[in-house]
């Protein structure tokens, strides 16, 4: 399972949100799961649901570099799907001691 928020989401005022908050709340994340195959390079999720259902029956590739206690995670070139512009999405963990 994959859960992006965005640091800078804004909690709505009330438990039950107003349709304006309910999609800045949608505009500010993306979640799927389903599951995996990992390859040397790269991780390809298999979408058996996802927040945005144009993607639930897709694949996903990410990349994946280790450099030291630095794992990098990189999606290949792609339609960002909040806003559709052209991106390359990186996380990078880094291993707690």
């Amino acid at each position: 399972m994959v859960l992006g928020l965005n640091r800078n989401r804004k909690k709505p005022v009330a438990l039950v949100p107003t349709s304006e908050e309910k999609l800045a709340l949608y505009d500010t994340m993306f979640a799927y799961s389903g599951t995996y195959t990992v390859k040397s390079d790269r991780v390809i999720h298999h979408l058996d649901m996802s927040w945005n259902e144009a993607w639930t029956g897709t694949e996903q590739v990410r990349f994946c570099k280790i450099e030291g206690d630095i794992l990098t995670y990189t999606s290949a070139p792609a339609k960002n799907p909040l806003d559709g512009s052209e991106v390359v999405h990186t996380v990078k963990f880094e291993r707690a001691t």
